[in-house]
């Protein structure tokens, strides 16, 4: 074992070791706090998972959890979060093909490190143009009698004067 390098193969989301030109599955050394302790500080593992794009970017991190513990963890903590008023954190899935994902799109939009391009603001302004002019598909033909079912829950008493009462 002359060169002992790892890298991180996103694609195979695995750890490698580079063993004389061959890379070889294996995981590199646990970080200092994982081998003094089998629980992940729940501080950490937010930072680790709102760190990240894409499952693959927590994986690479915690490399000795299976996706299951991973899940496990961030639903554990986003019940936590909720019970004390926070927003869950953000489901994450695995990257893929797409180079940039759409929301990373619009933040990159937001923050204006990118612009649209005239043609595809024209485009999208056509889109949803075409979206409000687009009708609604008339209701379905009705009975006669069927327009009333919607009122069956309200009695109508006559006396003295008009009282309603509505039944749930």
């Amino acid at each position: 074992m002359t060169n002992s390098a790892y890298k991180w193969f996103d694609e195979e989301r695995v750890w490698k070791r580079n063993d004389n030109g061959h890379w070889i599955a294996e995981n590199p050394p646990l970080p200092d706090w994982a081998m003094r302790s089998t629980l992940i500080p729940p501080t950490l593992f937010i930072e680790i998972w709102n760190g990240a794009t894409a499952i693959n970017d927590v994986q690479r991190e915690l490399f000795w959890l299976t996706p299951e513990e991973l899940q496990n963890h961030q639903e554990k903590i986003s019940q936590f979060l909720i019970e004390k008023g926070y927003h869950p954190l953000q489901e994450l899935s695995p990257r893929t093909d797409v180079l940039i994902t759409d929301n990373q799109l619009e933040n990159l939009l937001t923050k204006g490190l990118i612009q649209r391009s005239e043609e595809a603001e024209e485009e999208q302004e056509e889109e949803l143009d075409a979206a409000e002019e687009t009708p609604s598909p008339p209701p379905p033909p009705q009975e006669e009698h069927d327009y009333l079912e919607q009122y069956r829950h309200i009695q109508i008493s006559e006396g003295g004067g008009l009282r309603f009462r509505a039944r749930h």
